[in-house]
């Protein structure tokens, strides 16, 4: 039976992409001189606030750091959307036809990502 290929599929997805992360993380630590002085404290990211889901594109699932409007009222990451609207007229939340593949930044969401990641960063380096 092949019920489970597709639960099974996203497991091993959500496993690659949580290595892809922690990759990520020790590139960025290894970037930061000194980082290791302090081994055996807890890694910052254990103590930091989950990222509010309105702040991660719908599309690629990451904190968005150009975040844009489509014309039905739904944000997205710049780049992501772009790519969407290059083979599709449809909004991806909703599968509804857009009127136009206009973007408009959302600036105030914006801000508040950058407040929220400089406020991460702070604790973390607390």
């Amino acid at each position: 039976g092949g019920g489970g290929e597709g639960s099974a599929r996203a497991a091993r997805a959500a496993a690659a992409r949580a290595r892809l992360d922690a990759a990520r993380l020790d590139a960025a630590r290894a970037g930061v001189a000194g980082f290791g002085a302090g081994a055996d404290e807890a890694p910052p990211h254990e103590e930091q606030e989950p990222v509010p889901d309105e702040y991660t594109c719908p599309i690629s699932c990451e904190l968005m750091q150009d975040p844009v409007l489509t014309v039905d009222g739904h944000t997205y990451e710049r780049c992501a959307i772009e790519r969407w609207l290059a083979m599709h007229d449809t909004s991806p939340k909703t599968g509804a036809t857009l009127e136009s593949k206009a973007l408009i930044p959302n600036h105030g969401l914006r801000s508040m990502i950058r407040a929220f990641q400089q406020a991460a960063a702070a604790s973390g380096s607390a």
